[in-house]
């Protein structure tokens, strides 16, 4: 999503990405929210489950507009969007506060998960195409984030240091 918003595709393009955003995000997201609630982690959980649900909404939300199958007159799209960032921008703020209290990597990523959605709330309510560009480079952004602490996870998993260092919490207990 991040790359269509900076426009590596055309912007007539941007369905493209919804089978990557379906099956490559929110279906395996869906997964992992099932395998950490079973294992007893339930922030991981509630993690996962949030972007898996902004995924899977995302991809119901395009295909829904490509289709017409929510009947929304073409002026009123952009409001829509911007109900739908909007909606997620809030949902995530609670799990930011949460977020500040593990290794402040896990808060930047927050951060730069709400921006995202802000930037493209304020894009679609005004207009701004370098606004919706500022919203994918903060996706992207996020997405850099989540790969560096993913590189941490991975290397204590297989047996490895805790690298890279992934900061003290922002806020304590």
């Amino acid at each position: 999503m991040g790359l269509a918003l900076v426009g590596v595709v055309p912007a007539g393009a941007v369905g493209g990405i919804v089978p990557i955003l379906l099956l490559g995000t929110a279906v395996f997201q869906f997964i992992s929210t099932v395998w950490a609630f079973l294992l007893g982690q339930s922030l991981v959980a509630e993690i996962f489950g949030l972007f898996s649900g902004i995924a899977f909404a995302l991809s119901m939300f395009l295909l829904g507009l490509f289709h017409n199958w929510f009947a929304i007159p073409p002026a009123d799209v952009s409001g829509v969007e911007a109900l739908f960032t909007i909606t997620w921008a809030i949902a995530f703020v609670p799990l930011t506060w949460i977020m500040l209290k593990l290794p402040a990597v896990y808060g930047a990523i927050m951060v730069f998960v709400i921006a995202a959605l802000s930037l493209l709330s304020a894009a679609y309510l005004t207009g701004n195409a370098n606004l919706v560009t500022a919203g994918g480079a903060a996706l992207l952004a996020f997405s850099a984030l989540g790969v560096y602490a993913w590189l941490n996870v991975a290397s204590e998993a297989s047996g490895g240091p805790a690298w890279p260092p992934l900061g003290p919490p922002v806020r304590a207990l």
